[in-house]
């Protein structure tokens, strides 16, 4: 069949099949099959006088990837939640922090790293000193040409000494064989400039290979994921009337690493380039060791169920309302949103975790928190400030002839006050329209002939007194 006759919707052969047109047809007789062009393609049914020795179909597949993943989307979304399967590390994260976290003195956790089952057997740590001390010498150098970070850089990590989160330790690296039992962390600056408290962060990097081609990264089990999603949190803070939110000040560097493992936790550093490079082993979990945040999140799931009885109102906020270190919750009453978070303050305060930066929208909630830990004293007042302060609208009065009109008169007033507007346009345009109109100017030029540059001349000084006159 010829594309024409496609596009007419003919057959091929008039003798045994029909004539058909755009998706109907009709049988010429009642023993001749009939063709109908269909939204699948031509098709023919009907009675056939000869036999058919051959019938073949053929089927071809159209695969749309955007079509795929969108139904696979909405069969996932229609499908009932199916429970997490906890893997094997996940298994193993779990039963070491319930065996070997404890509490100090103070109240703050002390926690272990969870190495993997394979370590050091099969895979373990080589040497790492050398590497990081070249990369600290490399950002040192760094750092002294841009002259306003080497303070500030300096001064953060002088604030690990000073709270006793590092201390110094030996320069030696212990090890059996090649297998070695202590890790060192590159590290380098972050600089935020938009921040208002941190505009510099420390960053150690974890996952720097050492000498046997092992990071410490490689040989920690990460953990489990267990912080809440972040929308479906945000939506729920929205439900709430009255909410606020605060911020777990150093959070990671309030839980404490045993001493057992504060070996793997090494860096180099100096704050003076005429000093010597000094040792340094961390004493709390670090940002940038894969296993801190489930170290971290783990630690406050456990402070929930410690604090269950003293507060219960914390145990949820702290288990389904805190996305690692930030906290969002409410109620729909600011005498249970100030109870909630009383204790919740109370909870993390006992284990070492200071609450800054707290809001709320509205003032009654946070009158009995410390101005030192409110984000803005003057937070919520600014907007009421501007709203007391704002100049108010003197009231509007009618004056004619300085009597005080009633508000009937004054609309006529406005009215006959505009038809005399209206009086004056019209007169003014009728005075434009009748004012005698000058007559047009007539440019004679002589019957003197003139070459064609005294013309050319001549016509440009015509020219020149037109855009004169």
């Amino acid at each position: 069949m010829s594309d024409e006759e496609k596009s007419q919707g003919t057959s091929t052969d008039p003798q045994r099949l029909t004539r058909a047109s755009g998706k109907s047809s009709k049988k010429a007789k009642q023993s001749f099959a009939a063709t109908q062009n269909t939204i699948f393609g031509w098709i023919l049914s009907g009675q056939i006088p000869e036999k058919v020795s051959c019938f073949s179909t053929q089927v071809e597949q159209i695969w749309s990837e955007r079509l795929d993943s969108q139904l696979r989307r909405f069969w996932e979304l229609e499908e009932v939640p199916k429970p997490k399967i906890t893997s094997p590390e996940d298994e193993i994260c779990e039963n070491l922090f319930k065996s070997t976290t404890t509490r100090a003195r103070d109240g703050r956790y002390m926690v272990r790293l969870p190495f993997k089952p394979s370590f050091p057997e099969q895979i373990a740590l080589g040497q790492s000193r050398t590497s990081a001390l070249q990369q600290f010498l490399s950002m040192e150098r760094s750092l002294l040409k841009k002259t306003d970070l080497k303070p500030l850089y300096d001064n953060v990590l002088e604030e690990y000494v000073t709270l006793n989160h590092m201390e110094v330790t030996t320069p030696y690296e212990s090890a059996f064989g090649d297998k070695f039992w202590a890790f060192y962390l590159p590290h380098h600056a972050v600089v935020k400039p938009e921040k208002k408290t941190t505009k510099v962060r420390v960053v150690f990097n974890a996952s720097k290979k050492s000498g046997s081609g092992y990071s410490l990264n490689d040989v920690l089990c990460t953990g489990p994921t267990l912080q809440p999603d972040l929308m479906l949190l945000i939506l729920k803070w929205r439900t709430y009337k009255f909410v606020f939110n605060g911020d777990v000040e150093k959070m990671y560097r309030q839980i404490l690493l045993h001493d057992v493992d504060q070996d793997y936790q090494r860096i180099v550093f100096r704050s003076d380039t005429n000093s010597p490079i000094r040792d340094y082993k961390l004493k709390t979990v670090t940002f940038g060791v894969n296993c801190v945040p489930y170290l971290a999140i783990r630690t406050l799931h456990q402070l929930a169920e410690d604090v269950k009885t003293l507060h219960p109102k914390a145990v949820s906020i702290l288990i389904n309302e805190t996305y690692v270190d930030d906290i969002l919750s409410g109620s729909h009453d600011t005498l249970s949103a100030q109870e909630s978070l009383s204790q919740v303050i109370q909870a993390l305060n006992s284990a070492g975790f200071p609450v800054k930066k707290i809001t709320a929208n509205r003032p009654e909630i946070l009158k009995n928190i410390n101005a030192d830990d409110l984000l803005d004293t003057h937070f919520l007042e600014f907007e009421k400030m501007e709203i007391d302060n704002a100049p108010q609208p003197a009231p509007r009065k009618f004056v004619r002839s300085s009597v005080v009109l009633t508000p009937s008169a004054a609309a006529e007033n406005d009215s006959a006050t505009r038809k005399q507007q209206q009086e004056d346009y019209q007169k003014c345009r009728m005075e434009i329209d009748n004012a005698p109109q000058p007559a047009p100017r007539k440019f004679v030029r002589s019957s003197v002939v003139l070459t064609p540059s005294a013309a050319a001349e001549n016509d440009s000084a015509t020219r020149k007194q037109q855009q004169e006159d």
